[in-house]
């Protein structure tokens, strides 16, 4: 990585270790100290800033792409060990705003000096920070609510793809001319083409939509379809509350 790189980097570093919420991300996560015995069986890849500003200054990155991979990474293992709603995840979430902000305030300074480095930072690292939005950790724990083993009684009829020939249904595509289910929300949470949260929620209302358009009132598959969208209301309604800690960048 070329010194100018590296100078903004260690930037972007140091303002962090400053942030009120940076603490338990400073240092490697100790699980004897913290009294979590299984986190590197869950947490395989740890990291933390210490790590990282060790990494930075032994010039093992290569370019802007692997320095941002481990930030991701660091927030990532915080919410796969944690889940979203613990006071650290809040914490990483707030710290995840902070990294992302200073990387779009790089990004305004391509537009004011057209310097090659912020152009090539930007051009980075706009498609990572539309993966790593916090937005989208939130829609991913929503979509794990429902796909819960509790939940499986109700959900199953959504789980996947409406199939009109198994299912005895010829006309369905002639009604339903948008199909949507779960798997198909899960896999384009999981590949990155959610921009919006909006857009999430769209494709789980249109799955309800069908539904009552296809299925009479009264029929299991409605009754089902009911029972499931007011399981995601209730949890869209309450993580919908934590939207405001996130910012989402678009770049152009």
């Amino acid at each position: 990585m070329p010194p100018e790189h590296v100078k903004i980097c260690t930037q972007i570093i140091r303002n962090l270790k400053r942030h009120h919420d940076s603490g338990p991300f400073l240092k490697p996560v100790d699980p004897v100290a913290l009294c979590v015995p299984d986190y590197f069986t869950i947490i395989h890849h740890p990291m933390d800033i210490s790590t990282i500003e060790s990494k930075l200054k032994s010039s093992t990155y290569k370019n802007i792409d692997e320095f941002i991979d481990d930030f991701s990474l660091m927030f990532q293992n915080c919410y796969e060990y944690n889940g979203t709603q613990q006071p650290v995840s809040l914490m990483a979430k707030n710290l995840e705003v902070s990294f992302n902000n200073q990387l779009n305030h790089y990004y305004h300074e391509v537009k004011t000096y057209n310097n090659s480095f912020y152009s090539y930072l930007y051009k980075k690292s706009s498609s990572r920070l539309m993966k790593l939005t916090g937005e989208m950790v939130v829609c991913k724990d929503v979509i794990n609510e429902i796909l819960k083993k509790r939940y499986e009684h109700i959900s199953y009829p959504f789980l996947h793809p409406v199939d009109p020939v198994a299912l005895n249904i010829p006309d369905y595509p002639l009604i339903i001319k948008t199909p949507m289910d779960i798997s198909t929300i899960q896999e384009k949470l999981d590949s990155g083409i959610y921009l919006k949260k909006k857009e999430f929620e769209d494709d789980f209302r249109l799955i309800f939509k069908n539904c009552y358009q296809y299925n009479p009132e009264g029929t299991d598959v409605y009754v089902l379809g009911k029972q499931l969208e007011e399981i995601f209301n209730e949890h869209w309604s309450m993580y919908k509350k934590e939207f405001f800690l996130f910012l989402y960048y678009f770049f152009y």
